[in-house]
Order: structure tokens, then C-alpha cells, then sequence
């Protein structure tokens, strides 16, 4: 895909490149940018050279990149279907020839003239000729495709959607998974476990608890501010003088439970659904009793101290699992930087300049794969001198018991929570018994 101003003979990708590298002329020049996509797979593959082409006609062809994409995977199983995006660096001109990537600006004083240095010559500074290597475009790139993914799944009238902003930029609690990469991905496929897949599952279960926590808390809160409402307008209207216990009306359901059963024949059943009345609401009264709670108020403290409880938790857990990831990438970038170590050896003991460019030349995508372990690092926070392996592998297993006492105090407060749900449910049968929809035999029996 070219600009207006590109030459018709770029539509061969083999003439494209060749000048591009016939332009550059340093020997460790950039040729090129590289974009690499997920496609959704709840489009039709048929779709996928539309949504390409639409996203680098818009966002690369339209600024003057002459760009080439590819798709790949559209049919292996695992399915995984991508593009790569090669674009240019250089601006074209109106007659179609590359221009410079940058030029040269002599800085002004205050009075619009040339600053003189020592040296006899004049202080300047270098400026792109374009700014399609400004760091927000990151950003506009990466929302437009999220735009243009958004705009396909409506079309297919799919209910997905896609949001590139990280869970925390969407402010959502929920815990992210690590990427897992071609290898491990693979022998996940094959049912081999590992440990970027263990982790991943640990994650997606603490984000299912988490899930049914929030839910319940949400279901709860609102209950619990309902009926604080109606006892308050009962008091304005002088009904009664405050809120009465929840024991008072779980024993009065029970009793009005049984006035209701008087008239059944089957003396068995009436039996059984008393003894379940009285165990329902004795575990009730427990609860209650444990927990000091005796009114709605002290329910909805109790809901209160319990998600401070659990934010306090997440918390702690989120560092965790941010933890292994770091450690986990770091543990990554060591051993690719190990394995490269040779080449990278070897290319800073060679002399000559002729031979290091052609050294160079031929181990570029090495090099490339070089670099990006050492932004990795650096991005990561990894020190200068990187820990031994077993030191890393020590402090994993450390944080990974770390982890599991703070899921095991998920799920004891989760069971909490059940508990106190549970407690809602009865006294919301006693202050508001449902009629059966049915009534069953023994009910119309005589």
C-alpha cells in the first residue's frame, strides 16, 4: 500500500525494500518499522485483508508510509491469526524521492541570531523531518485498532469487544495474565503444564473469586441500604421507635410457618419442614451471635470491615503476581542474552570496520533480539549484575507461597461472604414469605 506520491514500481515489495536499503547508508542504520497484530478470531477470516488494509490506509498511508502487511495462521490449530506491518521511515517527496530522516536546525538567541560557538562554527540541533517517531502515536495506533476490531465485531453482529487499555488504565480490579509466548503456548497445546501456564490458571480462578466477591458485596450493600431506608422512614412516621433485631424476625417467621402448616394432613412432612425451619434459623442465630450482628446496621458494618479485608488482600496479591511476571521476564531476557553472549562476543572482538559490517549484517535479526532483551531488563528494573539462577528461582517460590496464603484468605472470605449471604436470604424468607406458585398434594389434602 503506497502514498499518492509514491512511484507505481513500489508495488513490488522486492523493489520496495531494495530501495530502502539502497538509501541507507550507515552500516547500523533502522530500515524499517515493524507492527505486529492480533486478529479477532470472532471475525471471518475472509475479513481479515479489509481490516488490514482499512487500519493502514487510515493511520500509516494517509501520513506518507509506504507500508506491507502480511497474514499469518488464519487456520492452525490453536488458532493465533496475526499481521505483520512493515512500514517505512522516510518521507517521500512530490517527485517520489526518499527524503532525509532528519535535518539540521541552528539554535536562536534572544534577538533572533546564531549562537557562535568556539569552535568558529554555530549551535544546532537535529529535527525530524516527520513525527512518525513520536511516542504518542503508540497510543493513537493502538486505539485505532481497537476502533477498527470494535467496528468488524458490530458488523458480524458479535457482542465482543475490544479494550487495549490495561485493566488498571480501565480501573478493574481484575488481575492480569502473563502472555505466554509461541513455545509455551505450544506445549500447553500438547497438555504439558508449565509454569507460565500454572500461573496464568492461578490468576484466572483469583480473578473468578474476586468476581463472585464484588458481586456479592455489591448484592449485599444494596440490600443492607434498603432496608436501613425503610426502617428510617418507619421511624419518621413514629411506627416503631428503631430497627428491630433479625433474631425477632426469624423466630416469627417460623411461628407464622407453622400457623400456615396447621391444616396439612401429612404430620411427616409438617415434622421435616419444621425441623429444617429450626436448623435454618439456628444456624442463623449462630452466625449472627459469632459475628455480633444484631441488627442491619452491624450487617452493614460487618460488609464494610469485610471489603476493606479484602481490598487489603487483592492488593498484596496484585504485587505478588506483578512480582513473578517481572522475575519471570527477567529470568527471560537472562537467558537470551546468554545464548546471543557468543555473537555478541565475537562481533566486539573483530577489528576491521569492513568485516564488523559484514558480521553485523549477518546476524542482524540476533542483534535485534539482543537489544530487545537488554530494553527488557531495563524496563523490568533488573539489575546491573544479574542474580544467580537459583537465587531467582529461590525468591519464586517464596513469592508463590506468598501467593497461596493470600488465595487461601480469598477463599476464607469468600466463605464469609457466603455466610452472610446465606443469613440474607433467610431473613429476607422471614420478613417477606413467598407464597408456593404450586400448591403441592398434601397442601389441598383435608
Amino acid at each position: 500500500m503506497l502514498p499518492k506520491n509514491a512511484p507505481d514500481a513500489y508495488r513490488d515489495r522486492a523493489t520496495l525494500w531494495n530501495s530502502v536499503e539502497k538509501t541507507e547508508t550507515q552500516w547500523n542504520a533502522q530500515l524499517t518499522r515493524r507492527v505486529i497484530m492480533a486478529l479477532p478470531i470472532e471475525v471471518p477470516k475472509e475479513q481479515y485483508p479489509e481490516m488490514v488494509s482499512e487500519y493502514c490506509q487510515r493511520y500509516f498511508v494517509n501520513e506518507g508510509m509506504c507500508c506491507d502487511f502480511a497474514i499469518h495462521d488464519e487456520d492452525k490449530e490453536p488458532r493465533n491469526p496475526h499481521a505483520h506491518i512493515l512500514l517505512t521511515l522516510r518521507s517521500l517527496d512530490e517527485h517520489g524521492k526518499w527524503l532525509p530522516k532528519c535535518r539540521k536546525v541552528y539554535d536562536l538567541d534572544g534577538n533572533g541570531n546564531c549562537i557562535p560557538l568556539p569552535n568558529g562554527g554555530w549551535k544546532s540541533h537535529r529535527e525530524n523531518v516527520n513525527n512518525w517517531n513520536d511516542p504518542q502515536n503508540c497510543e493513537t495506533w493502538r486505539h485505532g485498532w481497537e476502533e477498527i476490531q470494535n467496528k468488524y465485531l458490530e458488523q458480524n453482529q458479535r457482542p465482543e469487544r475490544v479494550d487495549l487499555r490495561s485493566y488498571q488504565r480501565q480501573e478493574k480490579p481484575q488481575i492480569s495474565t502473563v502472555h505466554l509466548g509461541r513455545a509455551v503456548s505450544a506445549m500447553e497445546a500438547r497438555g504439558e503444564k508449565t509454569f507460565l501456564g500454572d500461573l496464568n490458571r492461578d490468576i484466572k480462578e483469583t480473578n473468578k473469586l474476586l468476581a463472585y466477591l464484588r458481586k456479592g458485596f455489591r448484592t449485599l450493600r444494596s440490600w443492607a441500604a434498603e432496608k436501613i431506608k425503610e426502617a428510617k422512614e418507619r421511624h419518621e412516621q413514629k411506627q416503631i421507635e428503631k430497627h428491630p433485631p433479625i433474631n425477632d424476625y426469624l423466630y416469627s417467621w417460623v411461628l407464622i410457618q407453622n400457623e400456615k402448616r396447621q391444616h396439612w394432613k401429612n404430620h411427616t412432612v409438617v415434622l421435616k419442614r419444621m425441623a429444617g425451619d429450626m436448623l435454618r434459623v439456628s444456624q442463623t442465630t449462630d452466625f449472627l451471635k459469632e459475628n455480633k450482628i444484631f441488627t442491619i446496621e452491624d450487617l452493614k458494618a460487618k460488609l464494610d470491615d469485610l471489603e476493606k479485608e479484602t481490598g487489603v488482600i487483592h492488593s498484596e496479591l496484585k504485587k505478588v503476581d506483578q512480582r513473578i511476571k517481572n522475575i519471570t521476564g527477567i529470568l527471560s531476557a537472562a537467558q537470551t542474552l546468554r545464548q546471543l553472549r557468543p555473537i555478541h562476543d565475537q562481533y566486539t572482538h573483530t577489528s576491521f570496520k569492513t568485516k564488523k559490517e559484514s558480521y553485523y549484517a549477518a546476524h542482524e535479526a540476533d542483534f535485534i533480539i539482543n537489544d530487545a532483551a537488554k530494553r527488557q531488563l531495563d524496563k523490568l528494573g533488573a539489575p546491573k549484575q544479574l542474580p544467580k539462577r537459583k537465587d531467582v528461582v529461590a525468591e519464586i517460590q517464596s513469592l508463590i507461597s506468598e501467593k497461596n496464603e493470600c488465595y487461601n484468605d480469598y477463599r476464607e472470605k469468600s466463605e464469609r461472604l457466603h455466610e452472610l449471604m446465606t443469613m440474607q436470604r433467610n431473613y429476607q424468607m422471614a420478613i417477606q414469605p413467598q407464597q408456593p406458585k404450586h400448591r403441592r398434594k398434601h397442601e389441598t389434602e383435608l
